[in-house]
């Protein structure tokens, strides 16, 4: 499989920026192409959800950040043979509500 990925987020910060807990609000979008055995996909994915996430000071600069998300999908696709053709596939769509998100991140701050 092949895509690409925007996710951009907005987070609050319970008590201090870049300590301790946050919460958030991802969206995110995607297109993928490729296949598995004997099946080949192309098609797109939209979403967002929450995230609760921590964040450990370091030092001065770094911090390590843990974060969860829970959200919805809603993806869109043609499903195909894996050999080409450009009659033969099959328009499908899928919906999705579980975990969107989970990360542990080295952030460094200028």
């Amino acid at each position: 499989m092949r895509f690409w990925l925007v996710e951009p987020e907005v987070k609050y910060w319970v008590c201090e920026k870049f300590e301790g807990h946050f919460f958030g609000l991802h969206g995110h979008g995607a297109q993928f192409f490729g296949g598995f055995r004997d099946k080949r996909y192309d098609g797109y994915m939209t979403g967002g959800g929450i995230t609760y996430g921590y964040n450990w000071i370091l030092s001065p600069h770094w911090n390590l950040e843990a974060e969860i998300g829970l959200g919805y999908e809603r993806l869109w696709y043609k499903e195909s043979d894996r050999i080409p053709c450009i009659k033969c596939y099959e328009r499908k769509h899928k919906n999705y509500v579980g975990p969107t998100k989970a990360a542990i991140s080295l952030v460094y701050i200028f």
